[in-house]
């Protein structure tokens, strides 16, 4: 079984059970125990509780012990190899005087959650997770598209580069506006303009409208675990059947849109000037939505 299919097994399966991986408010919050780097893409989904994890290296090195009944948890990585392009040799680190091409493999290794190890200090605990205002960091956003509030409805529209939502005062709670303008906002960095991804009709391409739905579904979690808000559990119910379908049909799909949400939600923290903290506004700016 390839590493793609053991991934989006343990998604479909978490879906059947009625849990959606990306839909918890810590989402983002999840980081190696002890370089503090954080998880990224589809391993977020993969990792069920916040906080640090460490490999059983890490852990022994340090002269730590993990729990007696502790299940580790699997995280991917890609690790790169290069292609002769005339022989098709293939070689693990980059050749001199050859022409290649340098391709990425799958692969996979365990993790234990901090909760899981015996003799940990404090301070290797500890990670304070800064968070901002939802109304600060969209006013912060540059090259934005224009954010309309005259609808009945909450859509993207890619030729005049448009989001249009409802009023706030229509949503039943302030969380489930910025929600809907951070699902908008993701798909409006596929625009040609930013990361020119095919943001298809369904009626044109539902393979790929799928995949960008999804995009968007995991890229707004992301944003709203960075801002604090509280996601909605009750608007997936009637997503989930076509999630399963399309991963069940495609091993790489949930890959794709984990990918494609972290480069957008990238694209957005670089562009409301946040670097790699989110306390790092370079200006307050005042709600104006």
């Amino acid at each position: 079984m390839s590493v793609y299919e053991i991934v989006t097994n343990k998604i479909i399966s978490q879906l059947e059970k009625g849990v959606i991986p990306w839909r918890r408010p810590w989402v983002m919050r999840k980081h190696n125990l002890f370089t503090k780097k954080p998880y990224r893409g589809v391993n977020l989904l993969l990792l069920d509780k916040e906080g640090g994890y460490a490999t059983w290296k890490q852990i022994h090195e340090r002269g730590l012990r993990i729990k007696k009944g502790a299940k580790a948890k699997l995280v991917v990585f890609y690790k790169p190899f290069w292609v002769d392009t005339e022989t098709g040799e293939i070689y693990a680190e980059e050749p001199e005087g050859v022409t290649v091409e340098r391709k990425l493999m799958l692969r996979y290794y365990h993790v234990f959650h901090e909760d899981d190890i015996e003799g940990l200090k404090k301070e290797d605990k500890d990670d304070a997770w800064e968070t901002t205002d939802p109304g600060e960091f969209i006013t912060s956003i540059q090259d934005k598209p224009n954010i309309l509030l005259d609808s009945d409805q909450a859509y993207y529209l890619p030729e005049k580069d448009e989001i249009h939502l409802p009023k706030p005062k229509y949503f039943k709670a302030k969380d489930d506006f910025f929600q809907t303008l951070f699902h908008e906002l993701v798909h409006s960095t596929g625009h040609p303009s930013r990361l020119n991804r095919p943001l298809k009709a369904k009626k044109e391409d539902e393979k790929q409208y799928a995949l960008e739905e999804l995009t968007a579904e995991i890229g707004s979690s992301m944003l709203c675990s960075y801002t604090d808000v509280n996601l909605d559990w009750q608007n997936t119910a009637s997503y989930v059947g076509s999630w399963l379908k399309a991963l069940k049909n495609n091993k790489t799909f949930i890959f794709k849109a984990a990918n494609q949400a972290q480069r957008a939600v990238d694209w957005l923290v670089a562009m409301a000037r946040m670097g790699s903290k989110l306390d790092e506004l370079t200006k307050k700016m005042v709600v104006n939505l």
